[in-house]
């Protein structure tokens, strides 16, 4: 059986030390007498089966459902179609309790996914067509979405205090970030004006509902993880604010909080952002040429076993995602050999073994004929307007929707998540998606393409000499990677701040605008 109690004052080690401040609040809890118990990773999944009520179909419709991958904290997308009667079902991977986000968009619901449960789920997708989340009465409305099943209790709970809590929260935290605060200020406004309120409104919630003892411990891991995701993500604004690294009070209160996480049993999806923002600290502060294992800040905030292997993981993990090749063979014995669970082991030799496979794939089993466009004669093109010509020409009578990116760009390889959907929007339509990749090796380049399945019959790749790009990128960039750009079918340049493959909705719009 364990117990958790903890108070304010031990989570921000050196907190009290700056008088200017108010005194630190004493936060308490014993909710973890029953629950998920210590964090484990296994190899297991989650069933939904549901129904949407008063459901028109259209054709295309599908359930969606959002997890976290505990190797690259990537968010993956798994659905389903929706048959005539609003019917659905869906399996998705959980390696342990996790977040999940069912239909984000249409219904809007995040709960824990327990592994080995079958949730049944049924909702009304029209009483959220009006949704605004800046109305605090929409979320008293009385909604026919129901949870059930062997964990029904929590997940019924979980949902209303989901409604309490988003028609009493103030979500202007979102801007504290640009205030460009001291990193200590920062803190001391995330924990006074959004832990403390929030813990206070939640200890609430739990004294007069009284929840089951998971859903208490969910939710309040849920505030602590949120707090430490905030904390941690300040890390890029350190040079902004003239910083090496944060102050030691500063490391000292994300420690203390990240402490206790590994107890609570859930992974949740800002804990796992902040496990890989701690080990990006580390690297930052150290120099990136040093070695990060054995010269590193992250370790100086003492990880946790499971932190460590989840670590060690995403490092092996970042590398495939950056050549998507298999590692050679040395490198690759060397990372297995210092992971030491069982289940993180056998999931890093599948990555390995899935792009052995991937490697040895011939390009016309994927259909990838004329695929990789021709760049012969482009070494010799020595103005941007020669290099710009020759990439729009071939699709002229089309809207060219084109992608500056790099397989070493982590938010460009990210973008490429939604990019079938937004193709499959525009499907039968004059639109040519064309991606110039930057300064991206060529096996690289090809084996991700391969890997994320980036083709289809309006998809054309091309990888520049390296002085062509920059002449195109010279002109034609904007802000940094990767920068979107329209093109009208007379093959006129629109803009190169067109909306992402992430924001489908008005990147249809703006492409449909051009038609």
């Amino acid at each position: 059986m364990i117990r958790f109690a903890f108070t304010l004052t031990a989570l921000l080690l050196g907190f009290a030390t700056y008088a200017q401040h108010e005194k630190p609040a004493k936060i308490s809890s014993a909710s973890l007498q029953e629950g998920f118990g210590p964090l484990r990773l296994g190899n297991d999944s989650i069933t939904i089966i549901g129904k949407y009520l008063n459901y028109q179909p259209k054709k295309g419709d599908e359930f969606s459902v959002s997890v976290y991958d505990f190797l690259s904290t990537r968010q993956m997308e798994f659905k389903a179609a929706i048959d005539a009667n609003g019917q659905f079902s869906i399996k998705v991977p959980a390696q342990a309790p996790c977040d999940i986000f069912l239909d984000w968009g249409v219904t809007w619901q995040r709960t824990i996914g327990v592994p080995g449960e079958t949730i049944y789920y049924t909702a009304d997708p029209s009483e959220y067509n009006d949704l605004n989340w800046e109305d605090p009465s929409f979320f008293n409305r009385k909604f026919s979405t129901r949870f059930q099943g062997t964990n029904s209790r929590l997940h019924m709970e979980i949902l209303a205090f989901n409604n309490a809590y988003d028609g009493w929260f103030d979500n202007s935290y979102h801007s504290w970030s640009d205030e460009n605060l001291p990193d200590l200020a920062y803190r001391d406004k995330v924990v006074h004006k959004k832990l403390l309120p929030e813990w206070a409104f939640l200890q609430s919630w739990i004294k007069q509902h009284r929840p089951e003892k998971r859903t208490i411990q969910y939710l309040e891991a849920r505030v602590l993880c949120q707090t430490n995701y905030m904390l941690m993500q300040y890390l890029y604004k350190l040079d902004k604010l003239k910083q090496r690294q944060f102050s030691p009070g500063y490391l000292a209160t994300v420690d203390s909080i990240r402490n206790v996480l590994p107890q609570l049993g859930y992974l949740s999806r800002d804990y796992q952002v902040v496990i890989r923002d701690m080990a990006t600290y580390g690297s930052l502060v150290t120099g990136w040429n040093r070695p990060q294992a054995a010269d590193s800040v992250y370790n100086t905030l003492k990880p946790l076993d499971i932190e460590r292997e989840l670590r060690l993981a995403r490092e092996i993990t970042a590398q495939y995602s950056s050549t998507s090749s298999p590692l050679p063979e040395a490198d690759f014995q060397r990372g297995l050999a210092a992971l030491k669970d069982p289940f993180v082991r056998e999931a890093i030799q599948k990555r390995q073994q899935y792009f052995k496979d991937l490697d040895a794939r011939m390009d016309a089993e994927m259909q990838l004929t004329g695929l990789f466009s021709d760049t012969t004669g482009l070494g010799q093109l020595t103005t941007t307007e020669a290099v710009y010509r020759h990439i729009t020409a071939p699709y002229k009578g089309k809207v060219i929707y084109l992608d500056v990116w790099g397989t070493w760009c982590a938010p460009c390889r990210d973008e490429m998540q939604f990019a079938g959907e937004l193709k499959k929007r525009l499907e039968g339509k004059d639109v040519a998606f064309i991606y110039l990749a930057n300064n991206s090796a060529e096996k690289s380049w090809r084996n991700f393409i391969k890997d994320r399945k980036l083709y289809g019959k309006s998809t054309f790749h091309y990888n520049l000499p390296r002085a062509q790009q920059q002449l195109f990128e010279k002109q034609y960039l904007k802000g940094g990677y990767p920068t979107f750009i329209l093109i009208d079918k007379s093959g006129k340049f629109v803009t190169n701040t067109a909306p992402r493959p992430s924001n489908t909705d008005e990147a249809v719009k703006a492409i449909e605008a051009l038609l």
